[in-house]
């Protein structure tokens, strides 16, 4: 990826739209009227009301009780029709869980700069 497009893709993140797969706990929303320069419509993120509720929990398993990886992924797995695993997955992988506590997409507050991407994104 060149810099240049590197650039374009932190503009459009930092301006609140989807870019590329919804990670596991939100869908995407169609915004009318906005579209790319290919002429495809935009999307934003919005919570996915089945799943959302399992990255509220892996993250409060995690911070609060400072679960391993591991007692995550077993905890998951225990109960598939309350935490229904990611995509074509028949069990939840470890590093599904550890996508979920690295991803800055469940971390990031648009419009403010995330310490850990700072060295990452390019400045406004």
């Amino acid at each position: 990826m060149t810099r240049r497009s590197a650039e374009a893709i932190a503009v459009l993140i930092r301006e609140g739209w989807n870019v590329h797969h919804p990670p596991y706990g939100y869908t995407t929303m169609t915004v009318a009227g906005a579209q790319s320069r290919r002429g495809t419509a935009r999307t934003r993120l919005t919570p996915d009301p089945r799943r959302a509720p399992v990255v509220h929990d892996v993250f409060n398993w995690r911070a609060v009780t400072g679960l391993s990886v591991e007692h995550i992924t077993a905890r998951l797995d225990a109960d598939h029709d309350r935490y229904p695993p990611p995509g074509t997955h028949l069990s939840w992988p470890p590093t599904a869980v550890t996508a979920i506590l690295t991803n800055i997409k469940y971390t990031w507050i648009p419009g403010h700069q995330h310490p850990r991407r700072e060295r990452c994104l390019p400045a406004r």
